[in-house]
Formats: structure tokens, sequence, C-alpha cells
């Protein structure tokens, strides 16, 4: 398995999976090789490694990072700028500098990562990172900059996405085998985000959009079993589309059916309604909707169930409700 189809797979994993491997595995992971690090390889490397003290993504495309460096205050290190280095290119961004202490150089910054004005334009791959030090524009030294070893496990619903609402691309921090910090870029999967679901008694309007690039979507798809029924996208709505859920098309049951909601794009592609994966934890609990009792229009009472699945993606939950008419049980 390659390593985009690995983090493919650990997104879609269900929530409690996640938080077992959150608790159990991905601190022992990070306990052996932490250990793995400092016994094996701090004493080849020396002072040739910077520490991090923080690496994060915000917003999907604003990098944080503060290094401490082995660095005496004698060197006369005046300057320092962070290399992005990836197969057969590098890019190169200045960092603050100030000293910490007698033997310890603290450098950090804020970097734009994306192709727009100002951004530090990574494509696709991983990229090493490495600070040069510098002192009146000479050369002093460059560091291989230690990763976090620690895992760490942010509390809370919701987390900060790493995907970029200007360019779609995904920028993740991750930890190489050996302990450096590396910068993981992919291109956005297409998928479709629910921007807002409309629930009345009268009937339900469900707004969506296309993030990953691909061909415009014309219709959105409801299955249940082997059972599929559509709602046309209507021509000319840009980057938003808004469906009628037909109800009335749905089959009944003596029970909730869930039916399944995906988007069917021009050039034949079928991909999954939902909210974006690395926005919320627990779904269910943050995007919580309220079940409606809605009318269809052949009279009949259907109670309609929104929801969001342990992997994110968007269900509708449709039960029969007796019509309130003269005879009709309850």
């Amino acid at each position: 398995m390659t390593s985009d189809a690995a983090r493919i797979a650990l997104d879609v994993l269900p929530v409690r999976t996640q938080q077992v491997l959150d608790r159990r595995v991905r601190p022992q992971a990070a306990a052996v090789r932490k250990t793995a690090v400092t016994t094996a390889l701090h004493p080849f490397v020396g002072d040739r490694r910077g520490r991090v003290l923080h690496a994060s993504v915000l917003d999907g495309h604003t990098f944080n990072i503060q290094v401490s460096l082995p660095v005496p205050a004698d060197s006369g290190a005046d300057a320092a700028h962070l290399f992005f280095v990836g197969s057969g290119s590098h890019h190169r961004v200045p960092l603050a500098v100030r000293r910490a202490g007698p033997q310890e150089l603290l450098v950090e910054g804020t970097v734009l990562l994306g192709p727009m004005p100002g951004g530090t334009d990574l494509t696709p791959g991983r990229w090493r990172l490495r600070v040069l030090l510098t002192s009146g524009g000479r050369k002093l030294n460059a560091f291989d900059l230690e990763g976090p070893l620690d895992a760490a496990e942010a509390g809370g619903p919701t987390q900060s996405p790493t995907v970029s609402v200007l360019s779609g691309r995904s920028h993740r921090v991750r930890i190489s085998p050996l302990g450096l910090l590396r910068i993981s870029v992919a291109e956005p999967r297409p998928h479709a985000v629910v921007e807002r679901f409309e629930l009345r008694h009268s009937g339900a309007h469900l707004t969506f959009r296309v993030v990953g690039g691909g061909a415009p979507p014309v219709s959105v798809e409801l299955s249940h079993d082997n059972t599929v029924r559509h709602a046309a996208v209507p021509a000319g709505q840009g980057d938003l589309c808004t469906v009628e859920i037909p109800f009335d098309e749905l089959p009944r049951a003596d029970s909730e059916q869930v039916w399944h909601v995906h988007a069917r794009l021009r050039d034949g592609t079928r991909i999954v309604v939902g909210r974006e994966l690395e926005v919320a934890r627990v779904p269910r609990t943050v995007f919580r909707m309220r079940t409606v009792l809605v009318a269809t229009r052949s009279g009949e009472l259907v109670r309609v169930r929104p929801h969001y699945s342990a992997r994110h993606q968007f269900r509708l939950g449709c039960t029969p409700v007796a019509s309130a008419r003269p005879g009709a049980s309850s």
C-alpha cells in the first residue's frame, strides 16, 4: 500500500478506531521511535540536528514552526532560512532569530503554503525541512530538524483542517522513521461537501459543492441496498449546487431506511457527499440535526432523520408514518 493510499485509509476509519489509535497505538509507536532515535542516532549526529518545539498547519495552508538550535552565543549567527527540499527542487523562506540562552538559538516563522501570491508552492510529495544559519551573509551551519518524538493528542470535538480552501491541497506535518520533520503534500481527491441542508415539513433541499476538481455534478443519487433514486442538478448554478430531495420517489418500508447520498459528475464519476474528513472527530455530535416529519406531494408522511456517519458521510434515515386522515391508524 502506498503512503497516499494508507493516508486515505486512515482518514475514513470509524471515529472509535481513530480514538483507539490515538490513545494506544500511536503513543507506543512514538515511544519506540524516540528510544531508537535518542540511543542509536544521537551519538552519531551530535549537534547537527535542530529540535522542533512546534510545527503545525492551520487552515490547511498556514505552516507555523519554532526550532531550538544548539548554537553558542559567540557564533555570530544573525540570520536563518528554512529550506523545503523536494525531489529535484527546493524553496527558501526567511525565519526570525532570537537568543534563548548561551548555547541555544531559537528560530521561528510562519509560511503560507500553496500556489498563491506570497505563498510557497510545494508540489505533491514529501518535503524535507532544513534550517540554514548565516552570519553577515556567510554560511555557518545547516541543521536537519528533529520533529517532536512524542505523540501529540489534541482534545475537543473538532480539529484544524489539513485541506487548504485556497488551493485544495492537503498539507500534513509528518515525522520520518528516523525522527526528522517532513511536510506531506497531496492533491485534493474529488468529493462533495455539504454546505446547507434545509429540512422543512414540506420537503428538503440539499446544497453542496464539489472539492478537488473534476467535472461538474449532474445529479444527486440516493441509494439503499440495490435501490437508487436520482435528483437532477439544475444547470448554471455555479460552485454551489442545490437539489430537492425526492421523498415521493423513495420506496416505503415498515421500518427506517437509511439512504446514502452521492453526487454523480458529468464524466460519470460517483463521489461521496459529506463533511470535510479532518474537521470533526465526532460528526454526529458536532453536526447534530433535528428530525422532522415531512409531508410528501402524495400526502404521505415521512419522518426524516438527517445525520452523518462515523466516516463523515451524509445519510438520510426515512421512516413512513400513517397519514393524519380519518380512519388512518396512528
